[in-house]
């Protein structure tokens, strides 16, 4: 069992979400990831303003499972606000060092693209969400952010 004692347990304090999915990434859904990678409130964390070529250079080998990242549509009461991606750290070991990842834990990136979606608690709702419905039960997710660390296995 991996050591997570420099994490520490955080209860996720969001507000009710009504119907929140997660479906796979598909290519019809690059115009809509292009334009949110430009906006300003998104490539301020992702710095990636790649244009449709890029995004199907970058994403389209998740698609098709050629590369080991799995990514997903959030929606939220039907409407598409972001995407979220799961991997297994030791599939990246060279990132995984830098970083300190534990043995079979698993990296998680979130972007909430619709900016009028922001400020809801939508992100830390679908962290929780995705980590109850599509993220392998035996795998342990440690995040760190600026103001708080998260470990948790729900």
């Amino acid at each position: 069992m991996p050591n997570f004692e420099r994490c520490r347990d955080f209860v996720f304090d969001s507000p009710p979400v009504h119907i929140m999915l997660f479906r796979p990434l598909d290519r019809c859904d690059f115009p809509l990831l292009q334009k949110w990678l430009a906006s300003p409130h998104v490539n301020r964390w992702w710095h990636e303003n790649l244009d449709l070529a890029g995004v199907e250079a970058k994403f389209g080998q998740r698609i098709e499972g050629t590369e080991p990242t799995h990514v997903f549509m959030v929606e939220v009461e039907g409407q598409a606000v972001g995407w979220i991606q799961w991997y297994w750290w030791s599939d990246y070991p060279a990132h995984a060092a830098q970083l300190g990842a534990a043995p079979g834990s698993v990296g998680i990136d979130l972007a909430i693209g619709e900016e009028a979606t922001t400020g809801r608690g939508l992100g830390p709702a679908a962290i929780v969400q995705f980590l109850k419905q599509i993220v392998p039960a035996e795998s342990v997710f440690c995040a760190r952010g600026s103001q708080r660390q998260i470990v948790t296995r729900l």
